[in-house]
């Protein structure tokens, strides 16, 4: 289970989610954020050697059977374009499983058999 996302939680190490974003759907009075949600620059955006992912991107996450104005809603459990997670979500509006959830757990029932 995790959290829905909104405009301004936090990706990564500092990365702020923007927009696209639910015009009619809040949580905790802010609009929930929707697939490919862009995050800001977070570190190590400008440093030699650092990919480009971390300057600015995409997120991703695919909660099973759940849309907001036609687009999956990101989560706590998603995932930006550079690859850091989503760190913060609402506590209390939840979505319970996901397919990456879902495919990890066939994967773990299927190991431990």
């Amino acid at each position: 289970m995790a959290g829905i996302a909104r405009v301004g939680d936090i990706l990564g190490p500092g990365g702020v989610l923007t927009a696209p974003f639910s015009p009619d759907v809040t949580v905790n009075g802010r609009p929930v954020a929707l697939l490919g949600c862009v995050y800001t620059a977070h570190p190590c955006c400008g440093i030699k050697g650092c990919p480009p992912t971390h300057c600015f991107g995409p997120t991703f996450d695919v909660p099973v059977g759940v849309t907001i104005n036609g687009l999956p809603p990101i989560t706590k459990s998603g995932k930006g374009l550079c690859g850091d997670g989503v760190k913060t979500a609402s506590s209390d509006v939840i979505i319970s499983g996901g397919l990456i959830g879902a495919i990890g757990g066939q994967a773990l029932g299927a190991a431990l058999k």
